[in-house]
């Protein structure tokens, strides 16, 4: 019999040599056509979808629809997107999908879950059939296309292995200055640095809402502890998106997104109030305005809004007055006194007047030791009183506190003996070597980033071999790195910031199931 060519849409491709196939004229005793490659002979009964099913795990055709139909909700204003990705051969986190479910609805959000192909080697040997397959309650939100969104694309057709260890390796530069999400079961954020006066790109992963899967080796006992029943809300609307991480937490059986909880129930509570927002460093002196306004200023600010326990500080003390760095500098020095910017006591009372003025009545300061209140102590070391006749009351003043500190066996830390008698707030100084938690689950808050392990160079990286979960700041480019987030800044470009930067204005909040996310501050605006 010859073959003939149709215009059958469930036409099929040879799976041998790759070529489109042709109906053969005849049927299956069930009732099938059979199609048979007219190249190399090669025959089936089963139709485009069927096949597509069998090769990737899911329909293939419905992904397509599916996305079709984002697209069209894109173009008709869609403003927000919930995303994560799911591993096949896996069971889906039932709580988890009814939470994001009920997130979606009540945000009127379209959620997209990215499939990530992944095969445990501890289940399937050699001589076993393996087939791909998908939790079929993700059909209708199945994408495996590229979706372009406002300011940042969805990468639904890029499959990370999933025990990646570093997933976002080699994408900080694809597709140029567009922001990228990645699909993959660990939650990650990476800036790619940009020209001064532009913002920084970022680079995320979603975290997944597939149950942990993974093979007895030690890639996947590394990825398994990583692994992040987690999604990203994305906002968009202006030049650039607003994104935060979702955490979904078993015990409490739900996530928070700000002050909005969503249980595995399909429950939403509002207006809950955190645990703890997290700065990016202040330097209070050079502390941006509009950075101001959305933190604490505003009727709507972050302050006010979410309502925080615990206000953690970093670098909120700049130093610029009395900094070491401008020793070799005599024009500096010169320039700094020409300005009235050489008096120290100046600078440490706008700390003290900006603490009382940003601080709610019902929360505590924490104070993390940062490398530029270290700076206080350094010149005091130095500092002489008959050389520095500006600054030679504080100098005395302050070499006698410490001396009292000492003979007292209390902390000489000099900003510490500054503001607490000072401040009105109260205030919570730490130390580097006793770790702070603001819930029994949550993060340690009490490094700043710039010590290392074995006082190396600090780094979020560094920092992740960590057994502890950490919020640092000190780089001033947010990120998230395994177990530490790192803050970004609270100031505007600094003097010593030349070129290419990824700084950002990002702060953290770490809600009280201990979960956390990463929140932006653009043009003014920390949401939506």
């Amino acid at each position: 019999m010859v073959a003939k060519f149709t215009d059958d849409p469930n036409r099929p491709t040879c799976q041998a040599c790759n070529y489109p196939m042709m109906f053969q004229g005849a049927k299956t005793e069930g009732g099938k056509r059979r199609y048979r490659c007219g190249k190399c002979g090669t025959s089936t009964a089963k139709t485009k979808t069927e096949q597509n099913e069998s090769l990737k795990g899911y329909c293939e055709d419905m992904a397509a629809e599916n996305a079709v139909s984002l697209k069209k909700s894109l173009a008709d204003g869609c403003s927000r997107l919930i995303v994560t990705c799911a591993c096949n051969n896996t069971a889906v986190v039932t709580g988890f999908l009814l939470a994001l479910e009920a997130a979606a609805k009540d945000k009127n959000a379209e959620l997209i879950v990215i499939p990530i192909s992944y095969k445990n080697i501890s289940l399937y040997t050699g001589g076993e059939e393996y087939k791909k397959w998908w939790d079929s309650s993700l059909d209708k939100y199945l994408i495996d296309t590229e979706i372009k969104a406002k300011g940042i694309i969805i990468d639904g057709d890029t499959s990370i292995q999933a025990t990646a260890a570093d997933p976002l390796s080699g994408f900080h530069d694809l597709g140029g200055r567009t922001w990228r999400v990645i699909g993959h079961p660990q939650l990650a954020m990476e800036p790619v640095a940009m020209p001064g006066n532009m913002m920084p790109k970022r680079v995320f992963t979603t975290g997944a809402v597939t149950k942990k899967n993974y093979s007895r080796t030690k890639a996947g006992k590394k990825a398994e502890f990583h692994h992040t029943h987690g999604a990203l809300m994305i906002e968009l609307g202006g030049k650039y998106p607003f994104v935060r991480q979702l955490n979904f937490d078993q015990i409490s059986g739900g996530f928070y997104d700000l002050d909005v909880f969503y249980s595995r129930s399909g429950k939403v509570t509002r207006k809950n109030r955190i645990a703890g927002l997290s700065t990016g460093d202040e330097h209070i002196k050079f502390f941006d305005k509009k950075v101001r306004k959305a933190t604490y200023d505003d009727n709507d600010s972050i302050a006010k809004t979410l309502r925080p326990r615990y206000l953690i500080r970093q670098d909120i003390f700049d130093g610029y007055s009395i900094t070491h760095h401008h020793l070799r500098s005599p024009l500096k020095q010169y320039e700094k006194h020409s300005t009235g910017n050489d008096v120290a006591r100046v600078e440490l009372d706008q700390v003290v007047e900006f603490l009382d003025a940003t601080t709610p009545p019902d929360a505590i300061n924490v104070i993390v030791s940062s490398n530029h209140h270290d700076h206080l102590d350094l010149w005091l070391d130095r500092a002489d009183a008959k050389t520095d006749h500006v600054n030679s009351h504080l100098i005395l003043e302050m070499q006698k506190a410490q001396r009292e500190a000492i003979d007292n066996g209390e902390n000489p830390n000099a900003l510490r003996l500054y503001l607490i008698p000072r401040v009105k707030s109260k205030i919570i100084f730490l130390d580097r070597n006793s770790p702070f938690f603001l819930t029994a689950r949550g993060a340690d808050y009490a490094q700043h980033g710039d010590v290392g392990v074995n006082g190396s160079r600090g780094s979020a990286r560094g920092l992740s071999r960590s057994a502890l979960k950490m919020t640092i700041g000190h780089s001033h480019g947010a990120r998230i790195v395994r177990g530490v987030y790192q803050n970004g800044t609270s100031a505007g470009r600094l003097e010593y910031e030349r070129g290419l930067s990824d700084h950002t204005n990002t702060h953290s909040i770490e809600y009280e199931n201990g979960k956390r996310t990463l929140i932006d501050i653009i043009a003014g605006k920390w949401r939506r």
